[in-house]
Formats: structure tokens, C-alpha cells, sequence
């Protein structure tokens, strides 16, 4: 198991400006992280893990919300929503 470098967002507090972004509470969680944006969907990061093994691997990990299946959940409201706003389009896919 490779030792691992770990940074923990959870125990910065709210406002704290990093490299990443700044210091904000999850909705999802309601523990502190790093907002990040990726196709409309905000995920936080929470904790972040680096290490390398014996064989000079690289092993990098996230902790995040939201999980794979809120953002299946996000994604079937936005494509409803999506939906409502555009019947027509909808009938002809």
C-alpha cells in the first residue's frame, strides 16, 4: 500500500481560499469542501489523496458528493426540466 499524502478540506474553514477555489459547506453533506463545476453539475471535493507505492506508481483519490447516483438523479431532473421546456423537440428524439 503506497503512503499516501492526504488533504483534508473538511477541517478548513468556510471562506479559506486555497488553490482550488474556496472553502464552502456541501449541500449534500453539509460538510466543507472545494466547489468544483464540471458540465453543470457542482461536485465538492472533501478530501484529496496522492501517494506513490514501491514500484513508483502514482495513486491519486478523491472524496466527493455529489455520488454517482445523485448526479444519475441530477441528470434525469435537468433532461426533464429540459423536457418541459421543449415538448416539441422531445416527441421527435
Amino acid at each position: 500500500m503506497p503512503a499516501m499524502k492526504v488533504r483534508d478540506y473538511t477541517r478548513l474553514p468556510v471562506g479559506e481560499a486555497i488553490a482550488r477555489g474556496v472553502i464552502q459547506v456541501c449541500p449534500y453533506c453539509a460538510k466543507n469542501g472545494v466547489m468544483t463545476k464540471v458540465d453543470d453539475i457542482t461536485y465538492y471535493t472533501h478530501e484529496e489523496r496522492v501517494g506513490v507505492d514501491s514500484k513508483g506508481g502514482v495513486h491519486i483519490g478523491w472524496n466527493t458528493c455529489p455520488t454517482d447516483e445523485q448526479v444519475r438523479d441530477l441528470l434525469k431532473k435537468k433532461e426533464a426540466a429540459k423536457k418541459k421546456e421543449n415538448p416539441k423537440s422531445a416527441e421527435s428524439e
